[in-house]
């Protein structure tokens, strides 16, 4: 199966839903539930009562929505990277490893904040990768500083991705401070509109942005399966960042800058919930994508076979015994 990823054929979409069925089969028989935390803003308390709204908050069309986003995820991120040329081929291990991590069920398959912010996250990467060859930057920059602003109203911490965001301006085009300020512009507009908005509905006292920022350590509750497949995924991923600097030489200037923004965007995604005064494990699915590209790298850069495919079925071996788990329990 991996040698079927590593190939760039338009089949592997299809093969690449089928494979997150197969590895998520069992949240159709577990319960999915949209989560509302206390800390939570109020535009993604807006969204996740219309969520629950809709789908009624029973089990089965909650499973279906996280599907169907966690599809969207992964082929988006599939297809940024092979864009701006990452790798010295196109390929769907990305899509293949995104799946892969999120079936070990360390973020027991919920809808969350960070899980819908999850998916603009990846969409503002993939406009920050895009930044060398912009034909109108004013517009551009402005839609990246308003995707920000929506993704901190569903996800406040998400507001810190504004670093990765000026870095990505400094390399990738020469200093120009409007366009800077462009990109701060974007980022109020979302809140100049709901606090209007707001003060002609005659609202007081929005809490857009919750007092949550602070230092705490997320509460972890996983089982020693999941530590393991982690452990594992985490060792691979350094090894893949190995062979990335060990080929980064081949890539072209852009694909090099593309590497440092990812970089940068995962260590901010590892830091985040430490940030964060209501965190939860939860809030590391935000770093699954930038690990996704670390460990496919690794299926994609290593020569042994046979290697690639005992860590293949054995992160798949930990899937199905959390995913059985979770069933009895």
């Amino acid at each position: 199966m991996v040698g079927s990823f590593k190939s760039n054929i338009p089949f592997n979409n299809f093969l690449l839903i089928i494979f997150g069925f197969l590895l998520n089969w069992s949240i159709f028989a577990t319960p999915c539930l949209v989560s509302i935390q206390p800390g939570d803003t109020i535009l993604y308390h807006s969204l996740a009562n219309f969520l629950s709204h809709v789908t009624g908050n029973t089990s089965v069309t909650c499973s279906i929505f996280f599907i169907i986003l966690l599809f969207v995820q992964a082929l988006l991120l599939n297809k940024i990277i092979n864009d701006q040329k990452m790798f010295s081929k196109s390929h769907y291990l990305i899509g293949m490893s995104y799946l892969l991590v999120i079936s070990m069920g360390v973020f027991h398959r919920q809808v969350t904040a960070a899980f819908v912010a999850n998916t603009f996250i990846i969409w503002i990467l993939s406009m920050l990768f895009k930044l060398n060859n912009v034909h109108h930057p004013q517009k551009k920059i402005f839609n990246l500083g308003l995707l920000l602003g929506l993704t901190s109203l569903i996800y406040a911490p998400s507001l810190f991705f504004i670093f990765p965001v000026l870095f990505a301006l400094s390399i990738s085009r020469p200093f120009r401070l409007h366009e800077w300020i462009i990109v701060f512009l974007g980022l109020l507009t979302p809140y100049y509109f709901i606090v209007s908005i707001n003060f002609l509905m005659d609202v007081k006292n929005i809490n857009l942005i919750p007092s949550m920022f602070g230092f705490k350590i997320p509460f972890i509750v996983i089982s020693n399966m999941q530590w393991v497949g982690l452990i594992v995924v985490a060792i691979i991923s350094l090894i893949g960042v190995y062979f990335i600097q060990q080929n980064m030489r081949r890539l072209l200037v852009q694909s090099r800058n593309c590497w440092s923004i990812l970089y940068l965007f995962f260590i901010l995604a590892l830091v985040l919930p430490f940030l964060n005064k209501t965190a939860s494990f939860f809030d590391w699915i935000i770093s699954v994508g930038p690990l996704s590209v670390l460990l496919s790298s690794f299926f994609f850069y290593s020569v042994n076979k046979w290697v690639n495919l005992i860590i293949f079925w054995a992160l798949i071996g930990v899937s199905v015994a959390v995913s059985c788990f979770f069933i009895s329990h």
